[in-house]
Order: structure tokens, then sequence, then C-alpha cells
């Protein structure tokens, strides 16, 4: 299998502040795409599309397994 080129992460709006903080976990966590789309059971296209803005927002399963594989939660509040 080949080496996938990492690139540094799109910067999301404050208004996507998640998608922020997980393409930045992309990009630190200094593994590959098909490492990560591997524990979280997606493509590595996947992963690529959403480390570099492409998608914008994921499905839910995507973005609660990504969350989990980095070990964030996601709280959501009434205000």
């Amino acid at each position: 299998m080949g080496t996938v080129t990492k690139l540094k992460p799109k910067v999301y709006d404050r208004r996507h502040y998640i998608m922020n903080v997980i393409a930045e976990r992309i990009y630190a966590s200094g593994k590959t795409y098909q490492q990560i789309a591997k524990g979280v059971g997606v493509s590595p296209s996947t992963i690529n599309n959403i480390a570099s803005g492409k998608t914008r927002w994921p499905r839910p399963a995507t973005l609660f397994g990504l969350l989990s594989y980095f070990g964030l939660t996601l709280t959501v509040e009434k205000l």
C-alpha cells in the first residue's frame, strides 16, 4: 500500500468549530488517513475529504466515530 500524503487541514470558520478540531486531530495524529479510516470504519478518502475541507458535514456516524477515535465527546445543551 502506498503512502498517503498529509496536507495541512483546511481552516473552517467559527460556525464549523468541531470540524476544525477534528481536522487538526487528523493532522496532528501522525497517522495516515488509512490508519485513521480503519479505526473509524470509513474509507481513507472520507478522512482525506474531511481533513481537506471538501466534506464540511460528514454523516453523523462518521462524525461520532471520529470523535470517539480521538477520545473526544460532543455535548449538546439547550440554550
